[in-house]
């Protein structure tokens, strides 16, 4: 059986314009409210992928770039089934690089998007009404 899966793009380095100028915490910040997302995914019944969670303390591994990350990241983004799977954006995704590509990737893929913006209880309804949609 294959299980659904929800890939969670959002900023990493980026700060989403509210929080002041990058440090080592905007990473924590970053990861810990990708993370919270990843756990509310699990909860709705989907698989997580969370490229926060997978790369996390690999920052200035040596001989790999941030760009090998993204390049990883999307590579896994392209193997979802836009018929089961979906994209969800984190707010502050469009300050972020990453983010964008992601972006990107999952409209070339036509693989449905939807927005964290909408709120927790919105998000969760959706994904448990799209599971029970006969494949």
């Amino acid at each position: 059986m294959y299980r659904r899966i929800v890939f969670i793009s959002g900023p990493y380095r980026a700060i989403d314009g509210i929080h002041g100028p990058f440090t080592p915490w905007t990473l924590k910040y970053n990861t810990r409210i990708a993370q919270h997302w990843a756990e509310l995914v699990w909860k709705c019944g989907w698989a997580a992928i969370c490229p926060h969670l997978n790369s996390q303390g690999m920052d200035g591994l040596e001989g790999v770039s941030t760009q090998a990350f993204i390049r990883g990241d999307l590579a896994i983004l392209s193997r979802l089934r836009p018929e089961l799977d979906i994209m969800l954006m984190l707010r502050g995704w469009r300050e972020s690089a990453g983010s964008k590509e992601e972006f990107e990737c999952a409209e070339t893929l036509n693989l449905p998007i939807s927005y964290a913006e909408i709120g927790e209880e919105a998000v969760c309804e959706a994904l448990r009404k799209m599971i029970e949609e006969p494949d």
